[in-house]
């Protein structure tokens, strides 16, 4: 089991501090100390790119021996970014309909780092 960690509310990467945080509340209730980063939303500052940052901060703690990071979530697609639904106008394949994306290329070097950061 483990738990998704947003920090939406502060608008800025997951941190160190709030990774063990959350790890402490989860201890004081006997839940398993382990969480999914999700390298969207607030975390990026709803800016889809920033993911790769995210991911970049994310991989630095593993690699300084955070235990706790059991894995992520990404907003990609095929496509980057997003569109809009207009009556009548065709839409573009492999492209989001709601939140932007990262597309394919920056979904494939996220893929890469995470595989690297241990």
């Amino acid at each position: 089991m483990a738990t998704l960690l947003c920090v939406a509310a502060k608008n800025r990467i997951i941190h160190a501090d709030d990774i063990a945080a959350a790890c402490d509340t989860l201890h004081e209730f006997d839940l398993p100390e382990h969480l999914v980063v999700d390298f969207s939303h607030g975390n990026c500052q709803k800016q889809h790119r920033r993911q790769l940052e995210v991911c970049e901060d994310i991989c630095q703690q593993i690699r300084n021996g955070s235990t706790a990071i059991a894995g992520i979530m990404a907003e990609s697609f095929l496509r980057e970014g997003t569109q809009k639904i207009a009556g009548g106008q065709p839409l573009t394949y492999g492209q989001s309909i709601t939140d932007p994306c990262l597309g394919w290329e920056d979904t494939e070097r996220l893929v890469e780092k995470t595989r690297l950061c241990s």
